[in-house]
């Protein structure tokens, strides 16, 4: 988890542990899910999550609201934020505020916007779960879209064009916005959640935590065996120190390797002299030596860069 501006911003599992934690002391009859429209996913470059969330509180002070608009937001990589206290109602739909949760979806999921990442999909799917079950709501009644309410806070039961207030979540968002598509795409797959039976892929892999080594320490990882293999999902290595971002240029997550790592004595006193006279000679610091050794030659290159500057 990382914490910032009065913002938390954890996985999904993270968020599962955490919301089974929670107390919160008024009743919660409705999960709202919409989307942001803007910002969207071109706005999100992988690592500006506080910085989406704080510009969405300055407008949303700025229009006269007393916090941020939402509860809770995903973002495209999967990961999702706490936005207003969940023991205060959100401004997110007319109507179902007083009891309700708000979900905002970084995105503009109306027909020809973005198209939703896998991780995104997931997280929704997972943190809806999470809330319904929490509060002890079903998937047939708990969850509502922004898109089923008029402007005056009508209860519509479904998208109606010219009465809805808005489109949000969003005319493509699991398959459109109406009841009798979130009845045949997202509702069956949040009864699986619940019931333990779900499975982010879509084939026959199946989802394990695992204890797994990574740079000799060993951390619980989701895991899916395959062919003899195991195969670590990115998300997981995000607690072994990696940065596990989307790239919203090219659509595709990405993952860098730690900018450093914790410098362990290895009694070569070859390798020590030569950091030394880096160190002593070009001013490096102790982290960018640790940045050049992580790679599987770095002692080397150390070594002959020292010599160079002798």
């Amino acid at each position: 988890m990382k914490t910032q501006c009065g913002f938390t911003l954890m996985t999904v599992a993270e968020f599962e542990n955490w919301i089974a934690s929670q107390r919160v002391t008024r009743g919660i009859q409705l999960v709202q899910l919409h989307h942001t429209w803007s910002p969207a996913y071109a706005q999100f470059n992988g690592s500006n999550h506080f910085t989406l969330q704080s510009n969405m509180k300055s407008y949303h002070l700025s229009i006269g609201y007393a916090d941020i608009a939402q509860n809770l937001t995903i973002f495209p990589d999967g990961q999702v934020m706490t936005g207003r206290s969940l023991n205060t109602a959100p401004a997110g739909c007319v109507g179902a505020n007083t009891n309700g949760i708000c979900i905002e979806n970084i995105g503009n999921f109306d027909v020809g916007g973005d198209t939703m990442t896998d991780a995104h999909k997931d997280a929704i799917v997972r943190v809806t779960a999470a809330l319904l079950k929490k509060f002890g709501l079903s998937p047939e009644s708990g969850v509502t879209y922004h898109a089923w309410w008029t402007e005056g806070g009508t209860s519509l039961g479904t998208y109606i064009a010219g009465k809805s207030c808005k489109t949000c979540p969003g005319t493509a968002f699991f398959g459109g916005n109406t009841r009798a598509s979130y009845d045949k795409c997202l509702k069956p797959l949040l009864m699986a959640a619940m019931n333990g039976s779900y499975q982010e892929e879509e084939d026959d892999e199946v989802i394990e935590q695992k204890t797994v080594l990574v740079d000799g320490k060993e951390y619980k990882c989701e895991c899916i065996e395959k062919d003899g293999h195991n195969f670590v999902k990115m998300r997981s290595l995000s607690q072994a120190g990696y940065d596990v971002v989307f790239d919203a240029a090219r659509q595709l997550p990405a993952m860098t390797a730690p900018q450093c790592r914790a410098f362990v004595p290895d009694r070569d006193e070859a390798v020590q002299d030569a950091i030394d006279t880096l160190q002593e000679t070009c001013g490096l610091e102790e982290q960018t030596i640790a940045y050049m050794r992580k790679y599987k030659y770095g002692d080397e290159l150390v070594t002959k860069l020292a010599a160079a500057m002798k």
